[in-house]
């Protein structure tokens, strides 16, 4: 970055790929958001400013009918505490006709549960699969909403091998 004759703080990058990005800016060596931008982004161990590049059609925000994610806090009685996940409803789920299957996703290492919805775009990725006639909301996929810790790097299973001596706990 470099200081104009204004005193204000500019930096031009680019071209730059469609999607969405993560920043913060770096003050005396803390990390900080942009105070001027209210798009954020959660991690497991920060939280970031957040930058949408358009042009990826598959995850740009269009001019489609727009389902809904909501974040739910809920009580883990395995766990004996609160834990906090995102749920996306189609459109006209809230029209109450219909049942409807369930997919779940899971969010990747060093992330939390806000991610797939912030980076990710989950949300507009699948309302534009279902405008489209490319997705149904008909998958089962299992899996635990977000890591209950601690997490164990470097104990990969190899095809064919057994698998990892120790297991994450279950949520």
């Amino acid at each position: 970055m470099t200081k104009s004759a204004e005193g204000v703080w500019e930096v031009t990058i680019g071209p730059i790929d469609p999607g969405a990005y993560r920043y913060n800016f770096d003050v005396d060596d803390v990390a900080v958001i942009d105070p001027r931008n209210a798009s954020t982004s959660e991690s497991n161990a920060n939280v970031w400013s957040l930058v949408h590049v358009p042009g990826a059609d598959f995850m740009d925000t269009r001019e489609v009918p727009h389902g809904a994610v909501a974040e739910v806090t809920y009580y883990s009685t395995s766990l004996k505490r609160f834990r906090r996940m995102h749920v996306y409803t189609p459109p006209g789920y809230e029209s109450g006709k219909g049942q409807y299957p369930i997919f779940y996703l899971l969010h990747g290492a060093f992330d939390c549960d806000d991610s797939w919805t912030s980076v990710g775009r989950a949300g507009f990725i699948l309302d534009n699969l279902i405008a489209a006639g490319k997705a149904k909301l008909r998958w089962w996929w299992p899996c635990r909403p977000g890591h209950t810790g601690p997490f164990g790097f470097g104990r990969v299973r190899r095809p064919g091998g057994p698998p990892p001596t120790s297991s994450p706990r279950t949520s």
